[in-house]
């Protein structure tokens, strides 16, 4: 499905803004726009027709500045301890277009990165082996019988089919051997390869489609600007907005 052009101008939108308010050079998209981006250049059609998010790496929580602020909603400013994958993570809602970025640390998925032109700019972007070991990552939990989004899987499906599995091997194989990941995720260890990772995950949703779960009513519309949470921290320089 081709994105809406009013979608697309309000993530451009979005994106310019949030520039102001960060060192640019630390920035990496990843996520859906950047598999959308990769599908659709080889001619491929994206299963779903909007987004209403844009996923962002930085590698330095410092490099989100305060003035952030002045354009963006703060509804989450997360500084986590060493339980966590992610040493940090922020989300911000733009009230203007109504999108809403998710920005996490890059460490525990560092990012291979390749440069191309979105959103009528140069970014840089996540490699495209790279974000499909990272979904694949993401989706492995319907191996233990946890329900994951379908719109995940129906994007993966797709992008399945333009990937270099020997290269998505290396970059997955660094990161479930990575000391978080033997900790915290040993059971990836049962999986080495990725390709078989990928087959299992598929024959799993084959023999039980119930484990696939329908985007909630809430995340098909347009996101609500705050909500409260209990792990935000309270940072005089970065204020949550809460419910």
């Amino acid at each position: 499905m081709k994105l809406q052009s009013q979608n697309l101008e309000n993530l451009k939108i979005a994106y310019t803004k949030f520039l102001a308010h960060v060192y640019t050079s630390d920035v990496v998209l990843c996520g859906g726009v950047v598999m959308r981006h990769y599908i659709e250049n080889a001619g491929l059609e994206y299963p779903n027709e909007s987004h209403h998010d844009i996923d962002i790496l930085l590698s330095n929580p410092a490099s989100l500045y305060p003035s952030v602020k002045e354009d963006f909603v703060i509804r989450h400013y997360h500084l986590n301890n060493e339980m966590h994958r992610d040493e940090f993570y922020f989300n911000l809602y733009c009230p203007e277009t109504k999108i809403v970025l998710d920005i996490f640390d890059a460490k525990p998925f560092p990012p291979i990165i390749q440069e191309t032109v979105m959103f009528d700019m140069p970014v840089k972007i996540r490699s495209i082996e790279d974000q499909f070991a990272t979904r694949v990552i993401e989706l492995a939990r319907v191996l233990q019988d946890t329900k994951i989004r379908k719109s995940w899987y129906d994007v993966v499906l797709v992008f399945s089919q333009l990937i270099d599995f020997t290269q998505a091997n290396f970059y997955y194989t660094d990161i479930i051997n990575s000391s978080w990941f033997k900790k915290y995720a040993p059971e990836l260890q049962e999986h080495p390869n990725i390709e078989k990772m990928w087959k299992s995950i598929c024959k799993k949703i084959e023999n039980m489609p119930e484990l696939l779960q329908e985007d909630s009513g809430a995340t098909k519309k347009e996101p609500k600007a705050t909500y409260e949470c209990k792990e935000c921290v309270v940072h005089k320089e970065f204020p949550i907005t809460a419910a």
